[in-house]
């Protein structure tokens, strides 16, 4: 009879983004998978806001051809955890719409306030 007490669970994952493989690393993977399903949620959030603003809806007009680097796609496919070129165009394109202008609007309102504006409380 084989004593189990000292056996380590033996682990197994394959990253699909990645395609590594991890042996015997439960934490890595947990954290792995933690990632991946913040960066999902993530992408989910701005997809749906995205239809919110009627920047994506059920038609498809246009279509877009580009040569990129293989490299810089499959980092971004990497980054975003998605596999199709179309879910990455999609994201990529949604959040530079949405992308809010909070810096630039903030660095135009240098000097706005009057230099002695009482600021305590």
């Amino acid at each position: 009879m084989v004593d189990q007490s000292d056996m380590g669970v033996l682990f197994f994952f394959i990253d699909p983004i990645s395609s590594k493989a991890y042996f015997n690393d439960q934490s890595h993977s947990a954290e792995q998978r933690n990632a991946e399903a913040v960066t999902k949620r993530q992408n989910k959030l701005v997809l749906d806001q995205a239809k919110a603003s009627e920047l994506i809806s059920a038609v498809k007009d246009v279509r877009l051809s580009v040569r990129v680097s293989s490299k810089l796609v499959a980092a971004a496919k990497k980054r975003v955890r998605v596999s199709s070129d179309t879910e990455l165009l999609e994201l990529a394109l949604s959040r530079l719409a949405l992308e809010d202008d909070f810096g630039a609007q903030l660095v135009r309102r240098k000097g706005v306030l009057p230099q002695n504006l009482d600021l305590s409380i």
